[in-house]
């Protein structure tokens, strides 16, 4: 055995157990969802909350242990809403044949089960929705004010429309489940960068086996083909005595683009560290494994992407926040229309005052309140936004995220394979022995990366790069493209430091990569942007936007769908709170009775649709 791979393995000894002990630590505590139980993402509340259904957007995984996925809860959601629809349809068709005396019914009355019963099936998120908040001590959310208001209708006989709400709800609850799908992967999709086998080898007889990377001790001999990914960390060795085949070597080269970014290989010797997720790029190459499964370079990125997504500062829903104000509000306000008759009655009771007729005004005013509308309008608006953004190529993974992208003022880059088209290939037709075959193609800026940086300071925005690729590359790109900041040799830790600085000075910070190693960074990062088209599989899950035409161009794109999507959001809550306040005003004085309050309901519900679906830049 090489002595250098002894005296590295020893001064790694104190480390290994350091990260053993970290790492098991970590996976007592994360609940699949890429955050800690004690340190959950609050964001992700608030979506359960929202949501209170299978058809929730936020694809974490905290759902689990109830055995259905997201996929199947959709339809689930779908088949509720369609027989809740067909239930309510044909009591109405009944009905209406009933009261038209087309049909003889002994007891008519009876009618009134298949309304609440259509009601019941179609109302079920909101009562999950109500509940939770019940729970969380949030009484005053719109499930509440949504419930209060349609017992209102069923309570003033006025079925239809109690059954309508419920349903313009739950169409809106999967149509925003279409428009999200599922937001993001499981990141353990990180893990199939590594090879699901390895070679090991018996130091006594030279013989090799296959086995699994999880069954490798510490210490063993592995050899890694030519063109392979290595499977686990350990120390670069020459070849050992026992083995008669192959050629001494005193260093090796390899890709390490997945995990640093760099542009060129890196050249190893012989007693210098390897770490799994490199490729081998110039000759069968053996290493001696310094730390296990769990413990490795893939392994320790992992546990970065959820630690940095834990830390991930989440942005309240719009309708959340307006809730919390409109809710207690307007039920304030109906009380009030009824208290205060009875007291003025209790006070002065030959005023001819009928405590009926301001019980109705109530239930017409809260019927009037409901916020249909805007459930369903600024979902659908973060649809259209979605949907306009992706015919240009962007893809967000939900409205949260297009709604961030307006904070954003600091776009930071990755290099190689971001801003420039560069990638390390193994040349064919080389002899295995040989140094040098590896090739660098194409390391050039993208044709529009300049145009891209330009476009984004003239929207005020701070333009930086990190990279973990030579100082002078780096340089030059950076002065060729016109950038405000960046920064070389970078290790993934290192690009997680520069964008929590950057955080820290209170900027609103979005990343731009392509590979593993801006995973962590990708999950920081208030809005991580993936290239779509050449970018790895755990850079795309990752993300929050993706790029699916890997056009820097796009990232400003990006921004200004999402401006435009606020203010069309913007426009909506007006539009429904303008008209709201108008009926309100004149059910209180009994000038509005319910078919006012359901124009102010569900015909707010078809302005806003059509505000959505009309023509925009």
């Amino acid at each position: 055995m090489d002595k250098h791979c002894h005296s590295h393995h020893e001064q790694n000894g104190h480390d290994t157990g350091v990260h053993h002990h970290a790492h098991s630590h970590h996976d007592h505590e994360h609940c699949g969802c890429a955050h800690y139980h004690e340190e959950h993402n609050p964001h992700h509340d608030a979506e359960h909350l929202h949501c209170a259904s299978d058809t929730c957007a936020c694809a974490c995984g905290c759902h689990a242990h109830d055995g259905h996925n997201h996929e199947h809860g959709g339809a689930r959601q779908w088949i509720v809403f369609t027989v809740a629809a067909c239930l309510a349809l044909s009591t109405w068709i009944l009905q209406s044949l009933v009261a038209q005396q087309h049909l003889s019914f002994s007891h008519p009355e009876w009618l009134k089960f298949g309304y609440i019963l259509a009601y019941l099936l179609a109302a079920q998120t909101v009562f999950k929705g109500a509940w939770q908040g019940l729970r969380k001590g949030q009484v005053f959310n719109e499930f509440f004010l949504m419930l209060i208001a349609t017992v209102g209708a069923i309570a003033l006989g006025d079925y239809p429309e109690a059954v309508g709400v419920m349903l313009f709800y739950l169409l809106g609850e999967n149509l925003q489940g279409l428009a999200v799908g599922r937001a993001r992967k499981s990141i353990a999709s990180l893990v199939a960068l590594r090879p699901d086998a390895c070679t090991l080898v018996n130091e006594a007889s030279g013989t090799t086996q296959m086995c699994s990377p999880k069954d490798v001790a510490l210490g063993s001999l592995l050899r890694v083909e030519r063109g392979a990914r290595v499977p686990l960390d350990g120390v670069l060795c020459d070849v050992p005595s026992v083995i008669t085949e192959g050629k001494p070597y005193t260093s090796a080269q390899f890709d390490t683009a997945a995990l640093t970014g760099e542009s060129v290989a890196r050249k190893v010797a012989v007693g210098e560290r390897v770490m799994s997720g490199y490729i081998v790029m110039d000759r069968p190459i053996y290493l001696r494994t310094d730390r296990a499964l769990g413990e490795d370079a893939l392994s320790r990125i992992l546990q970065m992407v959820e630690d940095a997504a834990a830390r991930k500062a989440p942005a309240e829903q719009m309708l959340t926040k307006i809730a919390r104000i409109y809710t207690p509000v307007v039920v304030a306000l109906a009380a009030l229309l009824v208290v205060v008759p009875a007291l003025v009655q209790w006070v002065a009771p030959q005023t001819d005052i009928v405590l009926s007729e301001w019980v109705y005004r109530a239930l017409v005013f809260l019927v009037a309140s409901c916020p249909c509308a805007l459930v369903l309008s600024i979902p659908l608006s973060y649809f259209a936004g979605i949907g306009r953004a992706s015919k240009r190529g962007v893809l967000f993974k939900g409205g949260l995220h297009l709604d961030a992208v307006t904070q954003i003022d600091t776009v930071v880059f990755d290099k190689t394979g971001t801003l420039t088209t560069g990638v390390v290939t193994l040349q064919d037709g080389m002899d295995s022995g040989a140094e040098g075959a590896f090739s660098v193609s194409n390391d050039e800026a993208r044709p529009t990366s300049k145009a891209a940086v330009e476009m984004l300071q003239q929207m005020g925005i701070h333009t930086v790069m990190l990279s973990g690729d030579y100082a002078e590359a780096v340089d030059a790109l950076a002065q060729q493209l016109g950038l405000n900041e960046w920064h070389s040799r970078l290790l993934p830790e290192d690009k997680l430091h520069h964008v929590e600085r950057l955080m820290s000075e209170g900027r609103k910070v979005a990343f731009v990569g392509d590979g593993i190693n801006d995973a962590p960074v990708l999950a920081r990062a208030h809005v991580g942007f993936a290239m779509g088209a050449g970018g790895t599989d755990a850079a795309v899950e990752t993300a929050d936007v993706v790029l699916a035409t890997d056009d820097p161009l796009r990232v400003a794109d990006a921004i200004r769908a999402g401006r435009s999507t606020r203010r069309l959001v913007w426009e909506n809550v007006t539009l429904a709170i303008g008209i709201k306040t108008i009926v309100l005003v004149l059910s209180a004085f009994g000038l509005a009775g319910m078919w006012a309050a359901v124009f102010a309901d569900t015909g707010v519900v078809l302005l806003c649709v059509l505000n959505v679906l009309r023509p925009r830049r």
